[in-house]
């Protein structure tokens, strides 16, 4: 469907008259408009002609009788995902990419998409797509066996089939459950050894088994709340409510006396001022002063001096601050210019200084700045090589900041969504010369909305995240309207960076999470959670 023009060539022997006309048929039904006269057949837009196998004939005009003919397939869009990892009983959406096809299901066969996987129910099993499907079959959901394994999903619609791989893998085992469903929240690794995990909430992927919290009371809405992991018994357990329960695109950065500082966030629909310090030795929250602006999906930094960086706000505005404790106070930057975007990155370089990185909000932004907190002063650096916003920033054992993945362009905010790009590139930032270069080696996968935690090898364990993300039909852009229907598609097997070599190599396999946290355990065990299912893993 829509593929470029193709024009075929005919020749007439026998007589001086070397002139022809083309038709194309359907069958024996012919398709008035799809060829020109100079025998160009032009890009396919009907629904009706989806899996069709059309005849082009070109007829003599000298004689009528004399007709030449070649055999055109129309084939079905690609099945997206077309290639995926999956653990094993996951279930997950796929979508014959044709679709909304002019957003009517009528020109369509009645039996529609059929499809099937290679080795039957040996395979995983199929079931019936989102209730919102354009035409008969579009959509389909599949679920994993137990059993690993190597299948192939084939959709056909007419004479046309298109078929996706799937690896069914065994998933790192499950450790303790989360109280409550958690996406997008913060995870604090405390000097005793547990992870304080706060706030957000809602199960991103809608597949995860996690589902809605109740409204009340406050205690059972996840962005109100606040648990423990507990390392030695694998346990989560609830413990003090914050005194701001708004945590939800909130920050959470551990100080250097052990106390966490949590900042910002979304209140009553905007950013919040607040901040409170969580006392691991208490379990409780004590109020501190007030940020001068608002902040929420913001980033933050804590510095060797015992100081925070705060940078970033949505939509945007609010200059960078620094917290300190001693005063519990905190100053704005007066002189911070156009910095710093929402869904930014902060990271604290060897030098003192802290790399803000990307962010934005409809498209990811390239320019990148220093902050030099104890003058308190911001210049640019080095600009990314690919906008990005959703990414993460990992500082290396070699100084090096990895800058994996994002969104590079994206309408998360807007009802009628045309989806976005995500990148499939990583870059690392050299202090030294203060510029990005792109790594070597290609990750494994696009991803965005995903996690990054160093291993203790210093290699770097990147999870979770999205893909594709959903898309709505484009109606500004009829004619293109099979390209832009889509679900989101998530990433279920992890990657490893090695800083070594500037490759990435395959991780372990796990459920789907969006906004997950990995959390370095003092054990050099790494804890992921939240973004899909209650229960976490230990890697």
């Amino acid at each position: 469907m829509r593929a470029a023009p193709i024009t075929f060539h005919a020749s007439v022997t026998g007589s001086s008259n070397s002139q022809v006309s083309w038709s194309v048929l359907n069958g024996t039904q012919p398709v008035p408009g799809l060829i020109s006269a100079s025998g160009a057949l032009q890009p396919i837009t009907d629904c009706a002609l989806l899996g069709a196998r059309l005849t082009v004939q070109a007829t003599s005009v000298a004689s009528p009788a004399a007709v030449g003919s070649a055999s055109v397939s129309v084939q079905i869009g690609a099945v997206n995902p077309a290639t995926i990892t999956v653990p094993t009983n996951e279930t997950l959406v796929f979508a014959a990419t044709d679709l909304p096809c002019g957003n009517n299901s009528t020109d369509l066969p009645p039996s529609g998409y059929q499809w099937s996987i290679t080795g039957g129910a040996a395979g995983g099993t199929l079931g019936p797509g989102p209730g919102n499907a354009v035409a008969p079959s579009a959509f389909v959901m599949y679920t994993a066996p137990a059993a690993i394994g190597t299948y192939a999903l084939n959709v056909t619609l007419r004479e046309s089939t298109r078929s996706a791989a799937i690896t069914v893998a065994q998933p790192v085992s499950y450790t303790g459950t989360m109280q409550l469903c958690r996406s997008g929240h913060t995870a604090t690794l405390l000097a005793t050894g547990a992870v304080l995990l706060v706030g957000e909430g809602g199960d991103y992927t809608g597949i995860g088994g996690c589902g809605a919290p109740p409204s009340a009371p406050p205690s059972a809405v996840p962005a109100a709340t606040a648990e423990l992991f507990d390392p030695v018994t694998s346990t989560f357990a609830p413990t003090a409510l914050p005194i701001y329960p708004n945590k939800h695109a909130h920050a959470a950065t551990l100080l250097k006396d052990g106390r966490v500082l949590l900042t910002g966030g979304i209140d009553s629909g905007v950013s919040s001022v607040h901040a409170e310090i969580y006392d691991p030795a208490t379990g409780a929250y004590t109020a501190t002063g007030d940020m001068t602006q608002g902040h929420s999906y913001h980033a933050t930094a804590a510095l060797a001096d015992g100081r925070v960086v705060i940078v970033g706000d949505w939509p945007a505005g609010a200059p960078p601050e620094i917290y300190d404790p001693s005063a519990g106070a905190f100053t704005a930057l007066t002189n911070a210019g156009s910095c710093c975007a929402p869904f930014s990155t902060a990271t604290l370089l060897n030098s003192g200084e802290v790399l803000i990185a990307g962010g934005g909000f409809s498209s990811g932004a390239e320019t990148a700045y220093l902050l030099d907190a104890s003058a308190h002063s911001l210049v640019q650096t080095g600009s990314l090589n690919q906008g990005r916003l959703g990414h993460t920033a990992t500082l290396l054992g070699n100084g090096k900041v990895l800058v994996v993945g994002g969104i590079e362009q994206a309408y998360l905010f807007q009802s009628q969504s045309t989806g976005g790009s995500i990148s499939q590139t990583a870059e690392l930032y050299d202090p030294a010369t203060g510029k990005f270069t792109m790594t070597s080696g290609a990750m494994r996968a696009p991803r965005a909305l995903h996690s990054a935690a160093m291993l203790p090898d210093g290699r770097v364990l990147i999870v979770g995240g999205v893909l594709q993300l959903p898309a709505q039909y484009d109606e500004f852009d009829g004619q293109d309207a099979l390209l832009y229907y889509q679900f989101t598609i998530y990433n279920y097997a992890t990657e490893i960076y090695d800083p070594a070599t500037d490759q990435f190599s395959a991780g372990p396999v796990i459920p789907a999470r969006v906004s997950p946290t990995t959390t370095t355990l003092l054990s050099g065990h790494l804890l992921i959670a939240g973004g899909g299912p209650l229960a976490a893993e230990l890697y």
